[in-house]
């Protein structure tokens, strides 16, 4: 219930609202009565994110591929700590806290594989190996944004046996085939 409450991408309250809408989804799932909310948040708290990461693993693997292909999308973002301002941040000759975020999900599913967190200003393709190594099912198509345009990631991306959707980056750059994608 857990995999389906981040499927359905909705909040405790909603997702015991959504099983009363549901009756065929709680008599798939073996449910004799649909329990409380609090119930469910507490099981999320006890379960931890290591099961969890490996429940939604098995979710994607109950689906046939020719229902939902194996498309995944990598992205990052980051976050500052603080809320002072950075003119403020140079007068006081403060350094600022920083946290970078990037992941990887499955864009048929909308459900995140994999995260990485760092607490320091890094590149987001210095995440790459570790979200692909940490996606449960290898996905056929990883599609990113041009900031992991890099010969790393996309050898990584073809190391774990997908294929790479990864616009060039740059105006005025020009597109050529990487060593061993020419029979590609």
């Amino acid at each position: 219930m857990l995999v389906l409450r981040q499927y359905v991408s909705t909040s405790y309250e909603g997702m015991v609202e959504w099983l009363h809408a549901s009756s065929d989804v709680v008599s798939w799932i073996g449910f004799g009565s649909i329990p409380h909310h609090t119930t469910i948040h507490k099981a999320a708290a006890r379960i931890g994110m290591t099961l969890l990461h490996l429940l939604v693993g098995r979710f994607q693997w109950m689906v046939p591929d020719t229902v939902m292909p194996k498309l995944s999308g990598i992205d990052g973002t980051g976050f500052e700590d603080h809320h002072c301002t950075p003119y403020y941040t140079y007068r006081a000759q403060l350094r600022r806290s920083y946290t970078k975020l990037s992941a990887a999900s499955h864009l048929g599913y909308q459900l995140v594989q994999s995260c990485a967190i760092s607490h320091r200003p890094i590149h987001g393709t210095r995440h790459v190996r570790r979200l692909l190594r940490e996606i449960p099912v290898p996905p056929d198509v990883i599609v990113a944004d041009a900031e992991y345009d890099s010969e790393r990631v996309h050898l990584a991306i073809r190391r774990r046996g997908s294929y790479g959707v990864i616009p060039v980056r740059g105006n005025n750059a020009v597109c050529r085939p990487m060593a061993g994608t020419e029979n590609r």
